[in-house]
């Protein structure tokens, strides 16, 4: 009789084994990461609305602090919101007893009746700098049909059109922060008057509360551009936040360079 000969492992199949049990292990921990931090991310989304919430009662009750201007804002300290019983002793257990010392919520009045919350929740003694969400603004010159095609020369003045795209922003989490208003104003130089001359302005245009708004419009639609040697096109947008962002760009015309 034949004896059974025990299989024993090969170099090469050691290896393919502990390269399954490794890749095993990383895509396990990679799991684990991410779960940790989407609940991570859930209690801090659910400690904002907390604080918002609670700030909303403390401004609806103390009217007389709130603020009065449109586009002025104030901060609510943590600790008043404590210490008035605005955060109940069983809801602010998560946050740690040294976020009351500089953690607030800045209340900005967005109209007449509407103010909007933004929670700082600061827990170290390192440095802080408020970070307000922004609107992102770009500004392209089109001297053709072609999108993309960003020109800072124009050939045909009467073809050529300008391109504005306004993002309202996003707030720490990645959240899309809508648009409130905007201002468009576009100056001219020509050859007989070197000054930049204010010929287009819009006024406050309301944004609808969308996150993104587009506007592209030949630029003779805005006024008679046959004689500018260089166009300056600003542009300002707000958002919910109050955060503010004005650009500034310019573009010069053939008429410029040629001569004509």
């Amino acid at each position: 009789m034949k004896k059974n000969k025990k299989h024993r492992f090969s170099l090469v199949e050691l290896i393919c084994l502990i390269i399954i049990v490794g890749l095993i292990v990383i895509m396990s921990i990679f799991t684990v990461l991410k779960t940790l931090e989407k609940n991570h991310r859930d209690t801090k989304l659910s400690q904002e609305e907390l604080l918002i919430n609670a700030c909303e009662r403390y401004i609806a009750k103390n009217q007389d602090i709130a603020p009065k201007v449109i586009g002025d804002s104030i901060n609510v300290e943590l600790s008043t919101l404590k210490n008035m019983n605005y955060l109940s002793e069983n809801k602010y257990d998560f946050i740690k007893t040294a976020c009351f010392k500089n953690s607030y919520v800045r209340v900005y009045k967005l109209n007449q009746n509407e103010y909007s919350y933004l929670p700082y929740l600061h827990c170290d003694n390192k440095p802080y700098v408020e970070k307000l969400p922004s609107p992102e603004i770009n500004i392209l010159f089109i001297d053709s049909k072609e999108e993309n095609n960003n020109s800072l020369i124009f050939n045909n003045i009467n073809e050529s059109r300008i391109y504005i795209d306004m993002i309202g922003g996003e707030d720490s989490f990645g959240r899309e922060i809508e648009l409130y208003t905007y201002e468009i104003v576009i100056y001219m130089r020509t050859k007989t008057n070197s000054n930049l001359v204010e010929k287009y302005s819009s006024g406050i245009i309301d944004a609808n509360r969308n996150y993104t708004s587009t506007i592209d419009k030949k630029i003779m639609s805005y006024f008679n551009a046959k004689d500018a040697t260089e166009i300056k096109v600003v542009v300002r947008a707000i958002n919910v936040l109050g955060g503010v962002s004005e650009v500034a760009s310019f573009a010069q015309s053939k008429i410029n360079n040629n001569g004509n």
